[in-house]
């Protein structure tokens, strides 16, 4: 999920609120009195603000499209493998295009938050050649 600026900025003061709101409620149970743990007057903790904003932005996934282009990997089996799971996909043909010349185009090729292997030709030897 994407956030805008000013959601980000909620939560930043929404959090930086609630933080310092349970830092006081610790110190005032453990002190028997008000005491402000802040760093500024207000009502209000940078670090829980800060902390919770740069969780939001870094936890969001990342999902986009690339275009390639390959040399000599016209007839050749275009495979991506997920290297978190170990699943191999095919490329379909709706995602070649051939240029001529040796080149081929790959379109809309999947880019994620963790990595993929663009893989030319079989790299897995199914069976045992005798």
């Amino acid at each position: 999920m994407y956030y805008t600026i000013w959601e980000l900025i909620l939560f930043f003061f929404v959090y930086a609120f609630l933080g310092w709101a349970l830092m006081v409620a610790v110190s005032a149970f453990r002190t028997g009195r008000f005491v402000n743990p802040g760093l500024l007057n207000g009502p209000v903790s940078l670090t829980c603000g800060i902390v919770v904003t740069l969780m939001a932005v870094l936890s969001t996934s990342y999902d986009a499209t690339t275009t390639l282009e390959l040399l000599q990997a016209e007839g050749q089996r275009l495979m991506l493998v997920d290297l978190l799971d170990g699943g191999v996909h095919e490329l379909p043909e709706s995602c070649r295009e051939t240029l001529g010349h040796g080149l081929t185009l790959l379109k809309e090729l999947p880019l994620r938050d963790y990595p993929l292997l663009l893989t030319v030709g079989d790299f897995v030897q199914w069976e045992r050649e005798r």
